[in-house]
């Protein structure tokens, strides 16, 4: 199964790091993404106050199925654009706990 969560795990025991790619252009972001992936980068975020956020997540998906992309500096939830995680506090906690939930470990209270 290749669902999102098993990405995020594969993603961590392999390279453990996110790379951010603040202020990245869209006409950057191909290049960029081939020699992040290439070197072993799997979980690759575009903040959403860089320029044409969402055109750079759209390029970065369809060339890269392999890696999680996702929006950063997200201020609040927001509708569906594309992205494979929102590192939104809500999400964070949840993905914690699925992450829990799995390995058998208690679940944490969502403040």
């Amino acid at each position: 199964m290749n669902t999102p969560l098993a990405k995020f795990h594969t993603s961590m025991s392999d390279l453990p790091l996110v790379a951010i790619l603040r202020g990245l252009a869209p006409a950057e972001a191909p290049a960029i993404g081939d020699t992040l992936v290439e070197i072993g980068f799997r979980l690759l975020e575009v903040p959403l106050n860089s320029p044409q956020p969402l055109e750079s997540i759209a390029l970065l998906r369809a060339r890269f199925p392999q890696a999680l992309v996702g929006a950063g500096t997200v201020r609040a939830q927001v509708p569906e654009f594309g992205v494979q995680y929102r590192p939104y506090r809500e999400r964070v906690l949840q993905i914690i706990n699925d992450i829990r939930k799995e390995e058998g470990l208690p679940q944490r209270a969502l403040e």
